[in-house]
Parts: C-alpha cells; structure tokens; sequence
C-alpha cells in the first residue's frame, strides 16, 4: 500500500472514530502528530541525501584525480621514454597535481569526509524515525496509553536528532527543498502555495520552493 493510501486510510478511520468520545479524539490528535513527524523526519533524511550525494561526488573526484595524474604520467613514460613532449605533459601533470593537493586541502578544513559520514549516519536514522512514525499513525494500538507513550518515546528521539542535526547548519533552502520532498512523498499540500507537490522542481512558495536542485 503506498503512503497516499495509507494516509487516506487512517484519516478516515480517525475521522470516523472522532466523534465517539474524547479517548477517540485524542487517539485521533496523536495519530495527526505521527503523520507530522513522519512528514518531517522524512524532510530531514531527504536533506541529508542530497548533501551526501553531492559530498560523495566531490571526494570520488579528489581521489580520480589523485591517483589517475601520477599513472598517467608514469605510462607514458614507461610506454614511450623519453619523448620530445615529455617536459610539457610533467609541466602539465604537475599543474594538476597542485590543484588537486589544494582540493584536498580544502577537503580537509571544509570537513568533507565528516560530513559524508555524518550525511549518511543521519539519512538512516531519520528514514527509520519517519518510518516508526507512519507505521505508529497507520497502525496506532487500541490502548491509548500505550500509543501515547510509544509517541512520547518517538518524540524524545526525535528532538534528540533534530538537535545534532541543526548543529550541521541546515539552510533554509535546504528546509524547503525537505519540505517538497516529504509533501510530494505523502501526496500532502503545502500550507502556503496549497499545491500537491508531483516533481522536485522548485516553484517560488515560501515553504516548499526557492531552493537549488539537481535532478539525477
């Protein structure tokens, strides 16, 4: 069953049991909150795939280059001597290899093998709290005790995530590029453009556009 179906199936069910007694409608609150949590602990895993994406990119080149510039270099000469043209390729080579060493420098203070780890750590942990979130809101147990305690628990280690998460300083651009992502994921309509989103192209919305993205 997909996330639509599955939203569209709890709702009704909440709908439905609203009106039969105040145990229903705070059963039916809770569930609404699980939906919310879903929806942005799923914005926040989605964040994070980008950046490690483009992270991955940009080490995958730095170790291209690092490795291909000296073997080049080295075949060529164990291929064909020394040539005529050697001094220029070397001169060549060596103009690479400065660059890359100052790419690899910047690697280094820009912290980009930290925060690929970090990227990936996050993405796992917020794909499975968004997960916990929408099984808990689509299948929530008959004791209201019990699902506003498994709530609490989710809430607690959500708010735990979110607080290493911030220290990564998420842009607002990235927010709204989460925001899209986790609308069009659960078939959602944004607060302020009302719209459903169906591709990530961003739009000019406040909420849910404004924002740079790289289609795949």
């Amino acid at each position: 069953m997909t996330n639509l179906a599955r939203a569209i199936r709890s709702m009704t069910r909440t709908q439905t049991e609203a009106g039969d007694s105040p145990v229903a409608a705070e059963i039916q609150a809770i569930r609404t909150r699980c939906w919310n949590g879903a929806l942005h602990t799923f914005a926040t895993s989605y964040i994070f795939q980008q950046r490690a994406r483009a992270l991955n990119h940009r080490l995958q080149l730095v170790t291209y280059v690092g490795f291909m510039v000296p073997m080049l270099v080295g075949l060529l000469v164990l291929s064909y001597g020394h040539f005529k043209s050697l001094p220029t390729v070397i001169s060549i080579a060596s103009a690479i290899g400065a660059v890359q060493v100052v790419i690899s420098l910047w690697s280094i203070i820009g912290g980009w093998v930290d925060g690929y780890s970090y990227a990936v750590k996050s993405i796992g942990s917020n794909s499975r709290l968004a997960a916990k979130f929408e099984e808990l809101a689509s299948n929530p147990p008959a004791d209201r005790s019990t699902l506003r305690r498994e709530y609490e628990r989710l809430t607690i280690q959500d708010e735990c995530r979110q607080e290493d998460d911030y220290e990564q300083g998420v842009k607002e651009s990235e927010k709204r590029m989460g925001m899209r992502a986790a609308l069009r994921n659960y078939q959602r309509r944004c607060a302020a453009c009302n719209e459903v989103p169906t591709t990530m192209e961003p739009t000019d919305c406040g909420v849910c556009g404004n924002f740079k993205h790289r289609s795949r």
